[in-house]
Order: C-alpha cells, then structure tokens, then sequence
C-alpha cells in the first residue's frame, strides 16, 4: 500500500510516517517544508498541496495555507473545499482528513 501522508514535518506527519515506515509500507512524506524522511521513505516538498502526489490512502495532516493571512474566510473554506477534492480523486482507496482546533478560530 502506498501511503500518502501530507504535513510530514509537524508533529502528527513525523510519528505517522516513522510507524508507517516501520510497518515496511510504502510511504510517501509531503510537505512545504524541508525535511530529512527515515530511510526508504520517498519526500516531495511542496508549495501548495494541491500537487501532492497520488496514493493508495492520503492522510492529509497539514494545513491548507497559511492560517495568520488576512484572507477571507469564505475563500479559505473554498480553497479547503478544492483542496480535499484534488486529494479524493488523486487516492485510490480514501482520504484521512485530521485537523486540529487552529481551524476554529
């Protein structure tokens, strides 16, 4: 299985992707920042997560943009909205979306 796993580099994306790895899976790591994967685990950084890579499951961790911008609420639910779609038809099997409390406001 290929595992996709978006926001790598916070806290929840490091310990997935390093069990998942150690579960011998196939993982992919993705996120806007740099970072050094375990061994055998594949990077792509991106700059917009709508370029993430295609998988068996998705697990999207990671924050669409940039939650301190002043940009329209409406707009943001929009650009989620498009953002999980893309995920949906990039995952053969499904989407995990997980979030976190900073989307609440």
């Amino acid at each position: 299985m290929r595992l996709v796993v978006t926001g790598s580099s916070g806290f929840l994306g490091r310990a997935l992707v390093v069990e998942a790895s150690s579960r011998q899976w196939e993982v992919v790591a993705v996120s806007r920042r740099a970072l050094t994967p375990p061994p055998g685990v594949e990077f792509h950084q991106v700059a917009d997560y709508m370029d993430t890579p295609p998988g068996d499951c998705i697990v999207h961790l990671a924050e669409a943009s940039d939650m301190f911008s002043p940009r329209d609420q409406i707009s943001e639910v929009m650009d989620q909205e498009s953002l999980i779609e893309s995920l949906v038809q990039k995952s053969l099997r499904g989407v995990v979306y997980a979030s976190s409390s900073a989307v609440y406001g």
